[in-house]
């Protein structure tokens, strides 16, 4: 099984990647088909989609995203699995995580 050490956020254009940075990453609705959980726990399949909030993120291997790139766009954020570990579901993640990202760029092109 293919992963990385980093999970990606990939987005069409420099101006989103550049939103991200500035406000942090923002949820978007996933609309998933409810009688796939319905039938998981028992009930009647209903058929129903349900928008669930979001933000997608990948661990493919750089070497291996062509396709991705060509679905999800050419731009993307990395984030080390180490460093964020266990704060990927929180609601605040995004603005936190966007904040850190700009004091390292800052902190690494002053050195």
């Amino acid at each position: 099984m293919l992963s990385s050490a980093s999970l990606f956020h990939f987005t069409r254009n420099l101006q989103s990647l550049r939103g991200i940075l500035a406000e942090g990453f923002k949820v978007n609705p996933s609309f998933e088909r409810m009688d796939i959980l319905s039938r998981a726990f028992g009930g009647p399949p209903d058929g129903d989609e349900t928008g669930i909030p979001m933000v997608c993120f990948c661990d493919i291997p750089l070497s291996q995203t062509t396709e991705h790139m060509d679905r999800y766009g050419k731009y993307a954020i990395g984030l080390s699995l180490t460093r964020f570990r266990g704060r990927l579901t929180r609601s605040k993640f995004g603005a936190e995580v966007a904040h850190e990202i700009q004091e390292e760029g800052r902190t690494s092109r002053a050195a």
